[in-house]
This record gives C-alpha cells, sequence and structure tokens, in this order.
C-alpha cells in the first residue's frame, strides 16, 4: 500500500518536471543570448586572441622564427605581434586575472631598474642610446612580462606559455643542427653562437619537464627528445660560456630533487639520489664526447687551459680579462652608472675598443650602477626563493596530478635560472627578452600557487624533500 503510494508521488513530480521543461529551456535560451552571455563569449574570443598574439611575440622575439624562415627577415614581425598584444591587453585590461600580493617584491624591483634605466638616459655617456632602448626595446620586454601575467589565468595557460619557449629553443635547435657544417653552429642573424648557446642552455630543462610530466610513453619520448637535441645543438656552438652553464644545469639536476618523493627516504637512498645520477651522466658524456666534431672537442677542452687562453692574457685589449678590468675601473670612477647599453663607450673612454662586456652583471654594474646590479642580482635571488616557497607548498599539500606539475616545473625553471645565470657571465645577456619572460613565468607561477593556496596535507614533508 505504501509502495503504491510512493509509485504514485514519483509519477506526479515526474509530470510536474515535464510541463515545467518548455519554461526552463526558453530560460535557458535567454540567459545563454542575454547581452552578459554575449560580452563573456567577446572575453574569451579576445582572450584567445590576446595568446596567439602573445605566441607569436614569444616565436619571434626568443625563437627568432622571423630569421629563420626565408623571406619574413625583412618584415618588422616583432613590432607587429607586439603592437597586436598591446592593443588586445589594453582592451582586455579589466577582465583580465590581476597578479596576487605574492608578485609586489618583483614588481617593486622591476621598477627600480626601470626608474634607474629612466633617470641615468639623458645623464650618460651615451644619451642617444640609453634614450632610444627606453622607446625602443624597452616596450617590447614590458609587453613580454606583463601579457604573460595578465593572460596566464590557470596552471594549463601558464603551462601553454612555457610550451611556446619549448617551441622556440627547438626551433633555433633544429635550426643549428640541421644547417651545421663545421666550425660553430648558429642560428638566424641576430644571434651569434655564444647567444644561441645561452638561450639553448635555459630553455632545455623546461623541455625536460615536459617530458617528467607527459602521461604517455610516445610524449615522454618525444620531449626528451627535444631536450637533447637543444644539448647537441648547445655544445655544437663550442660556446664555453654556454658549455660551463649546461655543467651548472646537470649539476643542479643531480644534487636537487626534482619530483614529489613517496615516502621518506632514508640516508641510503638519499645517496643514491645524487650518486646515481651522477654516474648516469659521466656514462652518457663519456658516449657523446667522441661524436662531437674534433674543433668543437678541442674549444670545449680548452677551459681546463684557461690560462692559455687569449682572453686571460692581460696585454691583450680585445681579451675579456682587459675588458672587464677597465669595466671595474670604470665602475669605481662612477658608482651610479653611465647609462643603459653605454658599456661599449665606456671601453672606448677607459682606453678600450669599443668591446661589448661579456658578462651580464659587469654590463648591469656599469651601466645601472651598484644599486642597479643588486636589483638585477635581487630578480635572481627572488626567483629561486620563491619558486622554493611554490614547493614547499605543494608538497605540504594534499596530492594531485596538477601539484605534481607544478612541482616539477617549478624545480625545472630553478634550474633553468642556474644555467642562465652561469651562462650570463660570460654574455651580454641582462636586458635579453628571454631572460625577463623568464622571470614573468616565475612571478606568474608563484602568483598562481599563492592566489588559491592548496588544502594541506594531514602531515607535510621537510624542507630537505624540496
Amino acid at each position: 500500500m505504501h509502495h503504491d503510494r510512493s509509485a504514485r508521488d514519483q509519477v506526479g513530480i515526474r509530470r510536474a518536471e515535464l510541463s515545467t521543461a518548455p519554461q526552463q529551456l526558453l530560460e535557458t535560451l535567454a540567459y545563454t543570448t542575454s547581452p552578459l552571455s554575449e560580452e563573456a563569449s567577446t572575453e574569451r574570443v579576445d582572450q584567445r586572441g590576446l595568446k596567439f598574439a602573445y605566441a607569436a611575440l614569444l616565436l619571434v622575439a626568443v625563437g627568432r622564427v622571423g630569421e629563420l624562415i626565408p623571406g619574413l627577415g625583412s618584415l618588422p614581425l616583432a613590432k607587429v605581434a607586439g603592437g597586436v598584444a598591446l592593443v588586445l591587453l589594453i582592451s582586455r585590461w579589466k577582465g583580465l586575472q590581476p597578479l596576487s600580493p605574492a608578485a609586489a617584491p618583483f614588481i617593486r624591483t622591476i621598477v627600480g631598474l626601470v626608474v634607474l634605466a629612466a633617470v641615468l638616459a639623458p645623464i650618460g655617456i651615451w644619451p642617444g642610446k640609453s634614450i632610444g632602448f627606453l622607446y625602443k626595446q624597452l616596450p617590447v620586454m614590458a609587453v613580454s612580462v606583463v601579457t604573460c601575467w595578465k593572460v596566464a589565468h590557470d596552471w594549463n595557460a601558464l603551462r601553454g606559455i612555457i610550451r611556446v619557449l619549448v617551441v622556440s629553443g627547438l626551433a633555433l635547435a633544429a635550426t643549428a643542427v640541421l644547417g651545421f657544417g663545421g666550425g660553430r653552429a648558429s642560428a638566424g642573424e641576430s644571434l651569434d653562437t655564444n647567444d644561441l648557446a645561452y638561450v639553448l642552455v635555459s630553455l632545455a630543462p623546461l623541455a625536460l619537464a615536459f617530458a617528467l610530466t607527459a602521461r604517455t610513453r610516445v610524449k615522454r619520448l618525444i620531449n626528451a627528445g627535444v631536450c637533447a637535441l637543444m644539448v647537441v645543438a648547445a655544445l655544437l656552438t663550442s660556446s664555453r660560456g654556454g658549455f660551463f652553464g649546461l655543467i651548472a644545469v646537470v649539476a643542479t639536476l643531480i644534487v636537487l630533487p626534482i619530483k614529489r618523493p613517496e615516502a621518506r627516504e632514508g640516508e641510503g637512498r638519499s645517496r643514491n639520489r645524487i650518486v646515481l645520477p651522477a654516474l648516469g651522466v659521466v656514462c652518457a658524456s663519456m658516449l657523446l664526447w667522441p661524436y662531437l666534431p674534433a674543433a668543437t672537442r678541442d674549444r670545449l677542452g680548452s677551459v681546463l687551459q684557461l690560462g692559455n687562453d687569449y682572453n686571460m692574457d692581460p696585454t691583450n685589449k680585445n681579451g675579456r680579462s682587459a675588458i672587464w678590468d677597465r669595466g671595474l675601473q670604470a665602475a669605481q670612477q662612477r658608482p651610479i652608472g653611465y647609462g643603459i647599453l653605454s658599456y661599449p663607450m665606456v671601453d672606448v673612454k677607459m682606453g678600450g675598443q669599443f668591446r661589448a662586456p661579456h658578462n651580464s652583471y659587469l654590463e648591469v654594474l656599469v651601466e645601472l650602477g651598484v644599486v642597479g646590479l643588486l636589483l638585477f642580482l635581487r630578480m635572481y635571488w627572488l626567483c629561486w626563493r620563491a619558486l622554493q616557497g611554490v614547493r614547499h607548498s605543494l608538497l605540504a599539500a594534499v596530492p594531485s596530478n596538477e601539484h605534481d606539475e607544478i612541482i616539477i616545473f617549478a624545480r625545472m625553471l630553478q634550474v633553468a635560472l642556474v644555467g642562465n645565470a652561469v651562462a650570463g657571465f660570460f654574455l651580454s645577456m641582462s636586458y635579453a627578452n628571454l631572460l625577463w619572460v623568464l622571470f614573468a613565468v616565475v612571478i606568474t607561477c608563484v602568483s598562481l600557487v599563492s592566489a588559491a593556496p592548496p588544502a594541506t596535507a594531514p602531515v607535510a614533508l621537510s624542507d630537505t624533500d624540496s
């Protein structure tokens, strides 16, 4: 009896739902065609356009695709992509993701460097060059950095930006390897061999991150192949600065853990975590070294005999030791700096021959002064510390696929910064677009994690696990 009444009640409820279904459908259609829905749809389209424009800007500014593809070299692709990205960025500014308060220290440091460059430009030793930087190169850098912040509204979006950077490195590496005919590998007209090595050393760890987080064996092999191609291309440049950068990258990968540990490691496992990868690297190096061209082996092997290198000869005005010595003397004479992009003119003033500094840190010291160097170094330190904080936060959180992915990418961004910093010691790359895009990626990653703190697991891992 009770069962029959329940059945009749369910039938009545079902009939009532069916009778109101047309009305609900009309309300849903009315909502989806309302101005609010159209606005949301337009916003999605505009953001998609902004992402495409930003990807094109990165491919041109970092990957130099305009120089790699015949017929595009004469086109102002960077200006076009940057201009489109800027217009879309300004038009959709209010609807884009804001940065979290965790980004404030980075912003203050960047603003400090920009203010220094602006103040010193008119009173420097080469005002025309310094002022030209402010309205030519700085806007492209600013669009590259700010667009990264605003476009990456979630982890998938930021991962896409990192993917574009890896594709840029792949294009350069493939061009260098396929076009190699002896001597030193190169790609593009505006990147010399040392600059190419700097870019590849900085991006190879990010390609490795995609290999470590790939879901299928095929994808792992493809991404590992991309990483290996970048390493081979970097070696074929015969850049000793890039070689030191690769050594720093490998050493960091060996010493620091990458993935989330499955359980607390005992002393034996912790020791194996370092020893076994080190042995693997030694074996791989022994296998690869004989296959490198003889000229490449000779040049890279000269790092063990730097005393005989022309760069270390104090009587050679064009050697790096002499260039660095003149730069240090100039910095002592004017600690406030000579103005951005003025180093060659400073070199002439100190008795040189209009040489570049071949050292990013000396470049900043001479051009932006002691304060500028401290701010520049602070950017590296803030990025390292913030990425370490990201790992601490996510390692102490409830595990998830996305968290584990970010943990790996955070470490690989640290590794990329180590390789970048070491290679940059031998190159004038203080204002390279790649460096500041890497900084922007780090800031965005930190902002995303801090804006939505993950739920904490019952037992947090110790600092040594991060």
